[in-house]
């Protein structure tokens, strides 16, 4: 027999991995640790904010933190509406007048369950009144512009359905006002010269540490007397309850106490081709803040350029030669400076420019003409049209003039050319017809307003002033690029410019009434 070995038992396979720690293991529960370095991986990756990671041979301890950043909140000022009810800080963006003492409330006066109406009490100076707002109507095809309404279509608008508010889809209103200059009771009353249309804004402004009131803009024209006033109010509180409760329904009597009958009277008898803002005057010898910006003057007296002239070169009885001191304005102008995107108006693209030339009717062949100063002007090929210079008078007394005044005023007197004092002309006024987006518009060549040429440090002519588009005010700064080309004989000339745009309307109207009748017909297809 083979002689017996002892078997020998092997040893089990060396186990590498380190032992599981106990806390993971066991699973009886024991008191929490205040030592950090007991505690459990995991929990300190889930107590961290960071995301757990699998435990074993191969397992690697790199913790990766999660993104505190918040999920972006929609800003609500953008898709609900405002609440502009509460006192408003009044500043006068032009022209610059001291507005101390300016006060403006606006209320949000509901009627019933049903119906809402805005309100606001306001003192600028020698004036107190009340304003009534609607949301602008869309135009329609006997609105021309849109925001113009009877008194009683817009009282009508007035009248609101339920939770109607500006907001970031409410933003353009149409306001009107009533008051007295002097005082609430004895004054005389005065306003209903225009509608104005009001802007609302929400600007937040990040640099403030108190952003409670911060935002809410109201952006509207102030007519007074022939003068328009462009009004930037900023909401600075809310009003105390019983505020708020009580004033809607005393504004409601003050409005109605407010009208006067003569207006309507006299509205009705002015045709709209000689439309004026000749509204009240002042009951006081005392100067008023609220000087002229956009005022009506009177007519220039038009003098015949003939040889009698002393120390002005003629070569005809209607040609001059432009003095050595007188500015060279006639030429190419590029607008660098209209800000329409912030009126709400359009926003400017980077290819988008706006351009004036700017001419001068100096030409034997067009004796009625005499000397003018004109232009066009082409903004971003959305407002197009023609522009007519007078000089401003000397005179500081506000007067309405028509149209046809106006133009009388547009001719020029002998040695009147735009230029440093005390030889030139530094400030004229304008007026201007032509089309915005497509619809003609004339009625603006009823209102003047203020521009002026002048030079900087560097000699370069500038062009500044107000263009009125529509019944919005809007600063501009034009710069020339270069000078005019020499005016050929057959020239357009300024009355064929400026006529063209009420021949353009008449025609509009005409084609308008005929196609309302039935009587347009396509011929396109006609032998």
């Amino acid at each position: 027999m083979p002689p017996a070995t002892r078997s020998r038992k092997q040893a089990p396979p060396k186990n590498t991995s380190k032992p599981a720690l106990a806390a993971e293991t066991s699973t009886v529960l024991q008191p929490k640790s205040t030592n950090s370095l007991k505690r459990p991986f995991q929990d300190d990756l889930a107590k961290k904010g960071k995301e757990s990671i699998p435990l074993g041979p191969k397992a690697k301890r790199v913790a990766t933190t999660k993104s505190t950043t918040k999920d972006p909140t929609p800003d609500l000022t953008q898709v609900s509406p405002w609440d502009v009810q509460g006192t408003y800080r009044v500043d006068v963006e032009w022209p610059k007048i001291d507005s101390t003492g300016f006060s403006l409330s606006i209320y949000h006066a509901n009627r019933g369950h049903d119906g809402c109406e805005y309100y606001a009490a306001f003192q600028f100076d020698r004036i107190e009144g009340i304003m009534r707002l609607c949301p602008q109507p869309e135009p329609s095809n006997d609105d021309d512009p849109k925001n113009k309404m009877e008194l009683k279509r817009f009282e009508e608008a007035c009248c609101l359905d339920a939770g109607v508010k500006p907001g970031p889809n409410n933003k353009k209103w149409v306001m009107r006002w009533r008051g007295r200059e002097g005082g609430m009771h004895l004054g005389k009353k005065v306003g209903e010269e225009m509608n104005g249309v009001a802007t609302w804004r929400y600007d937040l402004d990040g640099s403030c540490e108190s952003t409670k009131f911060q935002g809410i803009q109201v952006i509207f024209v102030f007519a007074f007397d022939g003068n328009l006033f462009l009004v930037n109010a900023k909401k600075i509180a809310k009003f105390e309850r019983g505020e708020r409760a009580m004033l809607p329904q005393k504004l409601r009597d003050q409005w109605h106490d407010l009208r006067n009958s003569d207006w309507e009277l006299e509205s009705d008898s002015e045709p709209e081709s000689d439309l004026n803002l000749n509204g009240s005057k002042s009951i006081s010898s005392a100067p008023r803040k609220l000087g002229r910006i956009i005022s009506p003057r009177n007519s220039i007296p038009v003098v015949r350029q003939g040889s009698q002239r002393i120390g002005v070169p003629a070569l005809s009885e209607y040609i001059e030669l432009r003095p050595e001191w007188a500015y060279d304005v006639t030429g190419h102008w590029e607008v660098d400076g209209m800000d329409l995107d912030s009126q709400g108006i359009w926003k400017l693209g980077a290819q988008d420019s706006l351009t004036l030339d700017i001419r001068m009717s100096n030409n034997p062949r067009h004796s009625k003409i005499q000397r003018q100063l004109w232009a066009t002007f082409d903004f971003a090929g959305k407002i197009i049209g023609t522009m007519r210079f007078c000089p401003q008078p000397k005179s500081e007394e506000p007067r309405a003039r028509s149209v046809r005044e106006f133009e009388k005023a547009c001719i020029l007197s002998a040695g009147c050319w735009p230029g440093p004092e005390p030889n030139g002309q530094c400030d004229w006024n304008a007026r201007w017809r032509g089309e915005r987006e497509g619809r003609v518009v004339t009625w603006l060549d009823s209102i003047d307003a203020d521009v002026s040429f002048e030079k900087d440090s560097n000699g370069q002519l500038i062009f500044t002033g107000v263009f009125m588009n529509e019944n919005l005010p809007t600063l501009f700064t034009a710069k020339k690029i270069k000078d005019a080309s020499p005016q050929k004989g057959n020239a357009t000339t300024v009355t064929t410019s400026w006529d063209k745009w009420k021949r353009k309307q008449k025609a509009t109207g005409q084609l308008a009434q005929r196609y309302l009748s039935g009587g347009l017909v396509d011929d396109s297809n006609s032998e």
